[in-house]
């Protein structure tokens, strides 16, 4: 378990190293997310830094879109998140690392992929910028919503077998309980998924 590393990494004789738990948000092949309530009780409680890979979350996931962090309602406990200007936010490429300042000097002196990339282009720069005012736009996110639930109930009146609820989907509760997914799967075969 995540506790039982965390506790022989203290054990360690001389190991006087920064501790960093790492995690998807959202773990795009089932659709689950992280327990970063929990996570981050353990960072707290080990001193280890908590870092949100979020590429499968950013723009859509949480109250304002900005991912299982704030979904999780511990936004202001996540040490380092990282995350995609691709996918919900438009498909600009390139990625993004938000940190404390501390963290961001460290990677931008130490970090190769930093070092040896290039700039992006003034209007990938430009369309990232505008994405990320875009996705503050809450109407946008609750059409979204409206869709996906229309969409997703139209495939079980269709009689598809639908797996773990999607985030936009989500029931009530919010539980993800179990994995499954749509892909080639029916309830029957006058209706095959292609």
């Amino acid at each position: 378990s995540l506790e039982t590393a965390l506790k022989t990494s203290q054990q360690q004789e001389g190991l006087d190293a920064t501790r960093i738990i790492a995690t998807d948000g959202v773990f795009s092949m089932d659709g689950t997310y992280a327990p970063l309530k929990r996570i981050c009780e353990l960072a707290d409680e080990y001193g280890a830094l908590v870092l949100v890979d979020d590429c499968h979350a950013t723009g859509f996931v949480g109250p304002s879109g900005r991912g299982t962090p704030e979904r999780a309602g511990v936004i202001n406990r996540v040490d380092i998140v990282n995350s995609t200007l691709g996918k919900a936010l438009g498909g600009a490429t390139g990625g993004y690392t938000a940190a404390r300042a501390e963290i961001v000097d460290i990677l931008r002196q130490r970090s190769r992929p930093y070092l040896f990339s290039n700039a992006p282009p003034p209007c990938v720069a430009a369309a990232a910028l505008e994405a990320l005012d875009l996705m503050h736009e809450s109407a946008k996110r609750e059409t979204l919503r409206t869709n996906t639930l229309y969409f997703r109930k139209a495939l079980r009146e269709a009689r598809f077998a639908l797996g773990v609820p999607h985030e936009l989907g989500q029931n009530e509760k919010g539980n993800c309980t179990h994995s499954g997914s749509v892909v080639g799967t029916s309830l029957d075969e006058e209706h095959p998924i292609v």
